[in-house]
């Protein structure tokens, strides 16, 4: 339930001195609106933010998109603000310079997948530790140069899936590639931002199991796969594979610029969650969540099989030795991390395939109680909410996804 609501950010204090950095002149003008309608997104508040900069005497126009922390104290906690926004502009401020220097020294061209990054900070106090209100961060505005999110109620095709892997792979196999040929590069520049990010407020998987029930080709996996999606993950750092790893990468976090109708460019974005773990975690749930049943039902084995030989090119570039990366090595990881992408794919199902809403207004930032009962209409007895606030009425696009990664997690031994 949304319990207040947060007036819209209009002005952004000392901006010229947070741009500063990266851009030369004198700020003229801000314009600063909301970017997320209501309700959109709980994690953060998501700001547009032009620049009319001034230097030897003409003016340009800046671009920017600001990520604000959340307003309740509740969300701060979910998503554990003092760490998480931290490792965000870590993620941006050290790892991809790191990863692109590296690049640059093995002759490989400096990947362009994330959006720049104009500035950041924690606090307007430059020696506070603690994440504040003021805190900031300040990127490119992509959509300004074309760039969108596909349809999430459509996915990605098969050839646009084959772009995005390659992009993941890429960006995964160089963080393995850095690690084992400059360890103390990866462990100042990048192992700092890893911090596990746990969901608190969601301890209970959703109860599958009727769902399951209701079609005979799934029936008899039903009680098999709710006590496999039940079972707590106990993380564990394996070698060689562990990588950086984005921990949310669906629709919504890839951004897409296409020519001629096919996809040309990728950017990932919010990396808010990053985490040190299998590359597969990514795979798996990308695939699961953001490609339709109906390409994943001829081509699923096929995706795999393409991300892993574009993962072992990328580590080939850098001349690192890959026999210990055998596929078979590969299956392992799948098997391992399987049963737990599940139960990530299928909690997700909610904010990815639910029933499409009437448009929200833009601004008004929601604080919210996920221990109320959130999504949950008036009237509306059977759209009881699960542990967490997630109404748990699956319509049938759900309910088909439900039966497709079940039927293909058992057909890999993953549950």
């Amino acid at each position: 339930m949304f319990t207040k609501f947060k007036d819209d950010t209009t002005f952004i204090p000392k901006l010229e001195e947070l741009l500063k950095p990266t851009l030369h002149g004198k700020i003229v003008k801000q314009e600063v609106t909301p970017l997320t309608s209501f309700g959109e997104n709980f994690g953060s508040e998501i700001l547009k933010v032009d620049v009319t900069v001034e230097e030897n005497g003409k003016q340009r126009q800046v671009h920017g998109v600001g990520k604000l922390i959340p307003s309740s104290e509740v969300q701060l906690e979910i998503f554990n603000t003092q760490v998480t926004f931290k490792n965000e502009i870590g993620f941006y401020a050290d790892i991809v310079p790191a990863m692109q220097e590296f690049q640059r020294e093995h002759g490989v061209a400096p990947t362009e997948y994330f959006p720049e990054m104009y500035g950041a900070r924690i606090s307007l106090d430059p020696q506070s530790k603690a994440v504040d209100l003021n805190a900031i961060l300040l990127l490119e505005n992509l959509k300004v140069k074309g760039f969108f999110t596909v349809d999430k109620y459509k996915g990605f095709d098969v050839d646009s899936t084959k772009t995005v892997l390659r992009a993941l792979a890429n960006f995964q196999a160089t963080t393995v590639a850095l690690r084992k040929k400059k360890p103390d590069v990866f462990s100042s520049k990048v192992q700092p931002y890893l911090a596990e990010w746990t969901a608190p407020a969601f301890p209970e998987p959703l109860n599958v199991e009727p769902i399951l029930k209701e079609n005979p080709n799934t029936a008899y996996l039903a009680i098999k796969a709710q006590n496999a999606i039940s079972k707590k993950r106990i993380k564990k750092i394996r070698e060689p594979w562990a990588c950086v790893t984005h921990n949310d990468l669906w629709v919504n976090n890839v951004m897409v610029r296409e020519s001629n109708g096919m996809i040309q460019d990728i950017k990932f974005v919010d990396f808010q969650v990053i985490d040190y773990a299998s590359p597969v975690c990514d795979l798996i749930f990308f695939l699961f969540s953001s490609v339709p049943n109906s390409v994943l039902r001829y081509h699923f084995d096929k995706l795999l099989q393409y991300y892993y030989k574009e993962f072992i090119n990328t580590l080939s570039l850098y001349k690192v030795n890959t026999k210990e990366f055998s596929f078979e090595s590969f299956e392992e990881e799948l098997r391992l991390e399987g049963c737990y992408q599940v139960n990530h794919s299928i909690f997700m199902l909610f904010p990815i395939l639910g029933s499409p809403e009437p448009p929200k207004p833009i601004g008004k930032v929601p604080q919210w109680d996920p221990n109320n009962e959130a999504g949950a209409s008036n009237g509306d007895a059977d759209n009881k909410p699960a542990p967490g606030g997630i109404p748990q009425t699956f319509n049938l696009p759900m309910k088909e996804k439900v039966w497709y990664i079940v039927e293909e997690a058992a057909k890999h031994n993953w549950i």
